[in-house]
């Protein structure tokens, strides 16, 4: 089996980082309601109602082509867990910290991204040994019982009512809804496993379907390099490729007949109804069609494009060398943009008396914000490549690979199993003077390249 690095995992891990930059400094720091509101339409639904998702997806897909290239080496199964589930716990509590620095402890139950992503690497760690056809099921049934789940907590009484987005609501009437208001929880018990459940800004129901599937591509992926010979073809008659190109389109179709249906319908409640519009908060089942259309459709061309041994080339492009390099930094960079966007909102309130509605703040415009976020795009490149210089220290991966038990458990179990470290830490040089045989496997090229493909946002 080839060592080669999965490009298709970097680039879609890059793509989803480009999207976030652009919905996060535009939808924070630019009117709600200004002059251009399709700029504002383009950040925060052309390109945002899809970067959370993305994110999802491929951590998923990291996590189990991580996962089963261990697991194929033999290695200790309950250590892998352990670890994991280790990672998990530290992802939650990243955005814990993240929440609470930026916005204050009282948006904690908001529930945001890396407290998602937490929260889905604990349930991946433990549902890791079932087949794929039980895993896609229990997506599905997570998408399904969403509905469900916002009838029984009350979804509305936290979002104060929805309406049509405009100015798409000009051109294509009653297509996609945004709450009127942004979500209000409390530290109250009820509030917390609602808002885990489905009511925050990504809950398990329905949010989990996506690093499942996720985690199904992976161990697809695993399987077809396993039968590479990359300086000859790995397109079979019907591969992953294929595979994805019919599921966009099925779900795709799906999506778009949901939201036929509901147009001829009377107005309908969009937290409860199976048949509603698109919608982000909550994320109803038409939009999660939508989603996962883009997002599998998207992955087949990368794949095809990217890993296809017919398509590469000798030498590294500037786009996936930009792919690389960030990638190996998605957690840091994540902090880091949320903290700076927070603290510039603080800022402008405190000293330039915007006004603040709801998440967005009057400091820019949105063309302005629009500039920013396209060099943001730029900044995070030489910010990572920075962290190469210093082997990655300072960086949350480095903190992670650094703070967790399992890295001593590593080191005790290293010449007998192998044992999984963080799978982040591709650029680290790991320094250790217990043995040489330790010292001689961290340094080695094969560690390296392992360590480099799951995701954490």
């Amino acid at each position: 089996m080839s060592n080669q690095r999965i490009i298709s995992i970097d680039v879609m891990r890059a793509i989803a980082l480009i999207m976030m930059m652009l919905c996060h400094f535009v939808i924070f720091l630019t009117p709600a309601e200004g002059k251009y509101p399709w700029i504002y339409f383009f950040s925060n639904h052309i390109v945002g109602d899809f970067a959370a998702a993305t994110f999802f997806f491929v951590m998923g897909a990291s996590f189990a082509y991580v996962y089963s290239k261990k697991k194929e080496k033999g290695l200790n199964q309950g250590f892998l867990s352990r670890a994991n589930i280790e990672k998990g716990f530290f992802v939650f509590l990243t955005g814990v910290v993240l929440t609470t620095i930026s916005f204050g402890p009282k948006e904690i139950p908001k529930f945001d991204t890396l407290h998602f992503i937490g929260m889905s690497m604990i349930i991946l760690a433990l549902f890791r040994n079932i087949s794929s056809k039980f895993l896609i099921m229990i997506g599905v049934i997570s998408v399904l019982v969403a509905p469900l789940l916002r009838s029984f907590f009350d979804y509305s009484s936290h979002w104060e009512g929805f309406a049509y987005v405009e100015p798409l609501n000009n051109l294509l009437p009653n297509i996609l809804m945004d709450p009127k208001a942004d979500y209000s929880s409390s530290f109250a018990f009820k509030d917390l496993i609602a808002g885990i459940l489905s009511n925050a800004y990504f809950p398990i129901f329905p949010w989990l379907i996506f690093p499942l599937i996720g985690f199904v591509f992976g161990r697809k992926i695993f399987a077809e390099q396993k039968t590479v010979n990359v300086n000859k073809t790995n397109i079979k008659k019907f591969t992953l490729v294929h595979i994805s190109a019919l599921t966009s389109l099925c779900t795709f179709v799906a999506s778009i007949v949901i939201v036929i249906i509901k147009l001829g319908s009377s107005e309908t409640n969009i937290t409860t109804a199976y048949l509603a519009p698109y919608s982000f908060y909550p994320n109803t089942m038409a939009m999660t069609l939508l989603q996962l259309s883009v997002i599998i459709g998207l992955y087949a061309w990368i794949r095809y494009a990217f890993d296809n041994s017919n398509n590469l080339k000798t030498e590294e492009s500037y786009f996936t060398r930009y792919c690389s390099v960030i990638s190996r930094y998605s957690l840091t960079i994540y902090f880091v943009h949320i903290f700076i966007i927070s603290k510039v909102a603080t800022i402008a309130k405190l000293f330039m008396s915007v006004k603040i509605n709801g998440e967005s703040t009057e400091v820019f415009s949105e063309p302005v914000g629009l500039i920013i976020a396209i060099l943001a795009c730029f900044l995070i490149y030489f910010m990572s490549k920075g962290f190469d210089l210093i082997n990655g220290r300072f960086s949350i991966e480095w903190m992670m690979e650094n703070i967790l038990p399992s890295k001593k458990l590593l080191k005790q179990n290293i010449v007998n199993t192998c044992a999984e470290i963080h799978p982040l830490e591709d650029t680290l040089q790991i320094k250790s003077s217990e043995s040489d045989q330790e010292s001689k496997f961290f340094s080695s090229q094969e560690y390296q390249k392992e360590n480099n493909q799951q995701f954490y946002k």
